[in-house]
């Protein structure tokens, strides 16, 4: 009678080999991590370091030294252009725009300037009376102030308009 082997694992040996494997590479990526994360902590210092440098010397009134490049000014101007258009109240600002909203007006375009605090609206209106009904709410609202008719025409029976106004940064 021929004798059967019905042992279906693995041999011990194999398995054995494979977690070593996984074992090592394992020890391999976690040296590449920590050999990068040395070379980013020192690139991040040194930039650092440039930056507490700069600041140092350009902290007076203008923000640059006074013998800084035309181009530093530049980007300077810039930044400070970026800021004043990203520090806009939106959540007060949408709030008002919505407490203004009316049946008969449909707004069709938001378009804030940072710079000069200004809002320009755009959109649809059923009547001319329900435009100037949303021009005198949106002057009621803390907000806004100097609520201007831009522009308006009428076609097809809707008059189209764009309203311009200033908004407050703290009402």
């Amino acid at each position: 009678m021929i004798r059967l082997q019905l042992d279906f694992s693995r041999p011990a040996r194999v398995r054995f080999r494979a977690a070593w494997a996984v074992l090592v590479l394992g020890v391999v990526v976690l040296g590449a991590s920590i050999l990068q994360a040395v070379r980013l902590s020192s690139v991040n210092d040194s930039l650092q370091a440039a930056q507490d440098g700069r600041t140092s010397r350009g902290s007076r009134v203008g923000g640059a030294a006074p013998g800084a490049s035309r181009e530093l000014v530049a980007e300077i101007q810039q930044a400070r252009a970026v800021i004043a258009a990203l520090d806009v109240p939106w959540d007060r600002l949408f709030t008002d725009i919505e407490a203004a909203a009316r049946p008969g007006i449909v707004l069709t375009e938001l378009q804030p300037e940072g710079e000069g605090r200004r809002l320009r609206l755009g959109g649809d209106a059923t009547t001319f009376t329900d435009l100037t009904a949303y021009i005198a709410g949106l002057s009621q609202r803390p907000t806004l102030a100097k609520v201007l008719l831009a522009r308006h025409e009428r076609a097809n029976g809707v008059t189209r308009f764009t309203i311009t106004a200033e908004w407050r940064a703290h009402p």
